[in-house]
C-alpha cells in the first residue's frame, strides 16, 4: 500500500521560476502524447519516448526542463488511456491552465534524503522544508520515497503572482513497509509503534496523509 504526505517547502525565487518552467513544459508535453494517442493508440510509451526524444531536440522550451518529468507526463497520458480503454471512463482530455491550476509538478523519480531539514528534487536542488522530518523510518519519508508532487497552493485572491513569487506544496508518495520488514532505528530504537489491538501503525504527523492503493 502507498501513502502520500505533504508538507509545504521554501522554494527561492529561481527555483520557483523553474518550476514554472517545467510546469508549461509538462503541459506542452502532455497534450502532444493526448494528441499522438488520438491519432494512433496502438503506440506505446518506449513509441512515445522514442518520438518525443526527436521532438526535443528541435524544441528548445523543452530543452529547459529535465527529462525526468516530461517522461512522467508520457506515462501518464499512456496510463490514463490504459485505464480508459479497459474501464470505458472516457477519452483522454487536453490538459489547459485553467483545468490544471493547482497540480504544477509530478515526477516518478523520488526526492533525494539530504538531511531531517532538506531534500534534493531533480532539477531544483536542495529545497528547506519548514518542518524537520522525523529521522526514524519509516516515519522519514524521504528515505523510502517512491515519487512526488509539487501542488500549487498560492492563495487565488492574490492577483498577477510572479511566477518566482508562487507557493508550493511538496507531496511525497512512500510505499508502506510489511511489518516483517520493519527493523530498528539507529541509536537502538525500535519501529514505529503499533496499536497492540489492532495493529496498525500510530500516526501522529500533523501534516495530513492520503491513502494510494
Amino acid at each position: 500500500m502507498f501513502r502520500a504526505v505533504g508538507f509545504r517547502i521554501d522554494l527561492t525565487h529561481s527555483q520557483a521560476r523553474h518550476v514554472s518552467t517545467i510546469r508549461n513544459a509538462g503541459r506542452f508535453v502532455y497534450n502532444w502524447a493526448v494528441e499522438r494517442l488520438l491519432q494512433d493508440p496502438t503506440l506505446t510509451n518506449y513509441d512515445l519516448q522514442k518520438e518525443f526524444t526527436k521532438l526535443r531536440r528541435s524544441t528548445p522550451h523543452l530543452q529547459d526542463a529535465e527529462r525526468a518529468y516530461l517522461n512522467t507526463a508520457i506515462h501518464q497520458v499512456r496510463t490514463s488511456a490504459d485505464v480508459s480503454n479497459k474501464y470505458g471512463k472516457g477519452n483522454l482530455k487536453f490538459h489547459t491552465k485553467k483545468n490544471d491550476d493547482r497540480l504544477a509538478v509530478v515526477c516518478d523519480l523520488p526526492p533525494k534524503y539530504v538531511n531531517n531539514t532538506q531534500a534534493s528534487l531533480p532539477g531544483l536542488g536542495i529545497v528547506q522544508l519548514c518542518e524537520e522530518q522525523p529521522y526514524q523510518y519509516p516515519n522519514n519519508w524521504l528515505q523510502c520515497a517512491r515519487s512526488f508532487q509539487l501542488v500549487d497552493v498560492t492563495p487565488k485572491r492574490w492577483n498577477r503572482v510572479e511566477p518566482g513569487d508562487r507557493i508550493y506544496r511538496l507531496y511525497v508518495v512512500y510505499e508502506l513497509p510489511d511489518a516483517s520488514c520493519m527493523s530498528t532505528g539507529r541509536g537502538g530504537r525500535s519501529g514505529p509503534r503499533h496499536n497492540e489491538s489492532d495493529g496498525r501503525v500510530q500516526d501522529r504527523r500533523r501534516d495530513s496523509a492520503v491513502c494510494m492503493l
